[in-house]
């Protein structure tokens, strides 16, 4: 449903709704691919990130693409700042599962100055 919201970060669960081959291009990551090597980097990622909340909105979907946006807080392990963080994806589905992953994702000090490359 359009502009539905869903929470959690139950990425077991997830990961079932990924295909094998999955591609993924995630920010300034390197291009990431099968589910395997996704799973790993995604453990890693959430290490760092304690107290994880997520909460996603599907914006469109159009064939097999499904476009969505998130918005993220947490606290960062190594440095003990509170953060937050918004992205947008697209996700190429192929038998129910997603085949290509693309996403941006911009992520701050929640209680710090807000900076850009662009300002």
């Amino acid at each position: 449903m359009l502009g539905q919201t869903v929470r959690g970060t139950d990425n077991d669960n997830r990961n079932k709704r990924k295909a094998i081959d999955i591609v993924v291009e995630f920010a300034d990551l390197p291009r990431i691919k099968g589910k395997a090597e996704l799973k790993n980097i995604l453990e890693a990622r959430l290490a760092r990130q304690k107290d994880y909340h997520l909460e996603k909105t599907l914006r469109a979907v159009t064939g097999a693409t499904n476009v969505g946006s998130w918005i993220a807080d947490w606290v960062d392990a190594t440095t003990g700042r509170p953060m937050k963080g918004r992205g947008i994806e697209f996700l190429e589905m192929r038998d129910d599962k997603c085949a290509h992953w693309e996403a941006t994702f911009n992520a701050w000090d929640a209680e710090g100055p807000r900076s850009s490359l662009f300002t």
